[in-house]
């Protein structure tokens, strides 16, 4: 098992974090919209990535682990934007199990 060592320098990393709104279309659908809920500061990891040309465009996409103090209202169904970049959120894990830091695991891509 890796050990997990986080440093409050680590933490440096202003992170915001979003929650989806679906709002109905008035023609039998709806529109998705992104909502800031607040802000984190957390160590970030990237851990993989890979470059694909999709459609004549350059698309970057990441694996990143973003460490915080632990909360318990950060969830899947949202996403964490840093520096411009979305990230999605696929994981949430309560680190040791004592309630003081988690991992959040992430997906995000640019497209340039």
């Amino acid at each position: 098992m890796k050990c997990l060592k986080v440093c409050a320098g680590d933490l440096r990393h202003l992170v915001e974090v979003y929650s989806q709104t679906k709002t109905d279309d008035g023609a039998g659908g709806f529109s998705t919209s992104w909502t800031k809920e607040f802000n984190i500061y957390c160590s970030i990891e990237e851990k993989s990535g890979r470059e694909t040309n999709a459609h004549g465009s350059l698309e970057y996409q990441t694996s990143v682990e973003f460490i915080t103090r632990y909360r318990d209202d950060v969830y899947v169904d949202q996403r964490l934007v840093h520096d411009g970049v979305n990230y999605n959120i696929r994981r949430v894990d309560n680190k040791f199990r004592n309630s003081k830091y988690m991992l959040i695991v992430c997906d995000g891509w640019v497209v340039n």
